[in-house]
């Protein structure tokens, strides 16, 4: 856009238009640009050179005149002749702004910025004379249009041949990554940053900050391109942790970012003991040098809060959620994403120790304070909808769940993708509601959309497609049509089979399903087989002493007794019989169920 404008305003200058006869025409201009962000409550000057003037700048208001604005006092204001030096004005204020790991998103700018150009353009009309004709001024402009935005730095020594490169290529470089990854083209913004790593090396050398930023930056990339990349990812922290530590020291800020950067790689592998290690020096770092009340100790307190959180660490957990927070209620003011999530999370702790009240209103909080920060409809309210709505399923209020999930797919179909898998799971969750009040038709309805959008997203042979086969399957038995819940279970087994490891315990549940339809309609030798594999695999993976080891073991006794069986019956049964008693205890209704079946085979024999 930059340079379109300047582009047709240069056009403008040397073909300035027609003329009244005798005279000639001139068309100058000048462009004056001014970067301003809006952090917090706080509006800083990105061009200022000055410490004193960046920050805390004061709007103020024209008093509503027709044709006016609010301005900025004391914002500066920078003439720029071209594009490249526009262009350079907006890679310096990239450079200068506020960026930290918040707890929504871990990479992104926490602020708002907003480049305005000011265009002042004068045509003037000349009597065509030679007193008037200023041609040495004309060439002047010209030759300035001429001068270039980057220093040619000769770099490397007597041993290498001297190469070209431009000062400013690697933080220019650095902001096309950033704006490839905000536009979610992190394959472009990897490619983008590796061209800036070389760089960096050629100009700095390779144990430079500029170097390890860079190898930070591609780490975060390689983060979010796929959780496979964990280890490229990893490794690339490593290096740049190690340049930081020796350029920096060990307790600089800048490792306390690559450290939280470890941790997440941890969190993705579900390695939290490994993760709390990296979270905890992050965090004592940013804690001692930045201080209590910086964003980015409130980012890694959250992500800590998490990792402790998921180990059921609930106090910790509490202790570091309360601390983020504390800070971003007073950074932010008022109603922002990041407390809407973070109340969120409060809530599932309060949810999960069974403090049912505090759970709801801390959900209904961060309900209404992400819908202030974000709107009603947004993917993140709709996010917050969802955990409301699995909140009122574990309590078995459906209605007040039906309420909760149907909003949230209202906003998801409106702000997301049509194959979205949030869309999915929603409708998933509410599949499965219907499916409780034994209303099936609208179950198997509501499935089946998630099945098509299963198969668009992810194709026909995905094992999310199998399971949700595999749970069409189950209603049609519930609904008493074994015949179309055997079809849908025999495509989920096929898909499972082939799509999944051979022990997998997915893929052992499917085959009981089949198995015990089989068994109902006397298929008995087909019911054996599977509950026989089924019982292999979950015998090796759960061992001996699992309650569904127990329960496959029951189905297999059920075969043999129909058979007549019953020595082999038996043995089945009393094995049924011990783990039932070691895992659930004498007086379970299971332990009186298959002490009834041993009657049944000892009177039979």
């Amino acid at each position: 856009a930059l340079r379109e404008l300047f582009e047709t305003l240069q056009h403008r200058t040397l073909n300035p238009g027609p003329a009244p006869s005798g005279t000639r025409t001139t068309f100058r201009y000048e462009i004056r640009l001014q970067f301003l962000e809006l952090y917090g409550e706080e509006v800083r000057d990105l061009l200022s050179t000055s410490p004193t003037t960046a920050g805390g700048l004061k709007i103020r208001d024209n008093g509503g005149a027709t044709g006016s604005e609010p301005d900025v006092v004391g914002a500066s204001e920078i003439t720029v002749r071209n594009a490249d030096e526009a262009l350079l004005c907006l890679a310096r204020g990239m450079l200068r702004r506020v960026t930290g790991a918040t707890a929504m998103n871990a990479e992104s700018s926490r602020s708002h910025a907003i480049m305005t150009a000011v265009i002042e353009q004068t045509s003037s009309t000349f009597l065509d004379d030679a007193e008037n004709d200023d041609d040495d001024d004309d060439d002047d402009d010209d030759d300035e249009y001429a001068i270039k935005i980057y220093d040619n730095d000769e770099v490397g020594d007597n041993s290498t041949k001297q190469l070209p490169v431009p000062s400013l290529a690697v933080p220019i470089l650095q902001n096309i990554g950033q704006l490839q990854y905000r536009l979610g083209k992190i394959a472009d913004a990897i490619k983008t940053y590796e061209a800036a790593l070389r760089h960096a090396e050629i100009i700095h050398g390779t144990d430079t900050t500029s170097v390890g930023t860079t190898l930070n930056s591609l780490g975060v990339l390689h983060y979010h391109l796929s959780s496979d990349k964990s280890g490229e990812a990893m490794a690339l922290f490593r290096r740049s942790l190690d340049i930081r530590s020796r350029a920096l020291g060990r307790d600089h800020p800048d490792c306390a970012t690559t450290l939280n950067n470890m941790g997440r790689i941890h969190v993705q592998r579900d390695e939290f003991d490994a993760a709390l290690k990296y979270y905890e020096e992050a965090l004592c770092i940013r804690r001692e040098k930045l201080g209590v009340d910086s964003l980015d100790y409130a980012a890694t307190a959250f992500n800590a809060g998490q990792s402790f959180h998921q180990q059921h660490q609930h106090d910790r957990a509490l202790e570091l959620y309360h601390e983020f927070l504390r800070v971003a209620r007073a950074r932010f003011a008022g109603s922002h994403r990041d407390v809407a999530v973070v109340l969120s999370g409060i809530a599932q702790i309060h949810q999960e120790r069974g403090e049912q009240k505090e759970a709801l209103e801390l959900y209904e909080e961060s309900l209404r304070v992400g819908k202030a920060a974000l709107g009603d409809c947004h993917s993140e309210v709709a996010m917050l909808l969802n955990r409301i709505g699995n909140f009122h399923f574990e309590r078995e209020d459906l209605d007040a769940a039906l309420r909760a999930y149907r909003e949230g797919l209202r906003i998801e179909r409106k702000v997301l993708e049509p194959h979205h898998p949030n869309i999915i799971v929603t409708l998933s969750n509410l599949g499965e509601i219907h499916r409780q009040r034994s209303d099936w038709d609208a179950a198997v309805k509501l499935y089946h959309q998630a099945l098509d959008l299963q198969r668009k997203k992810f194709g026909p042979e995905h094992p999310d497609c199998a399971t949700t086969l595999n749970t069409i399957g189950l209603i049609y038995d519930q609904k008493g049509d074994t015949c179309r819940a055997l079809r849908y279970l025999q495509d989920a087994l096929v898909i499972r089979r082939k799509v999944l490891d051979r022990n997998d315990l997915d893929l052992s549940a499917t085959l009981t399903y089949v198995g015990t339809l089989l068994y109902r309609r006397n298929m008995l030798s087909l019911a054996m087989d599977l509950f026989t594999e089924s019982l292999k695999i979950r015998t090796l993976v759960l061992g001996p002493d699992h309650r569904d080891v127990a329960f496959t073991m029951y189905n297999v006794g059920l075969v043999h007794q129909h058979r007549g069986s019953y020595r082999d019956a038996i043995d089945c049964y009393k094995e049924t019989l011990r783990v039932e008693k070691l895992v659930l205890g004498d007086e379970h209704r299971d332990v009186a169920m298959t002490l009834y079946k041993l009657g049944e085979v000892y009177k039979a024999q």
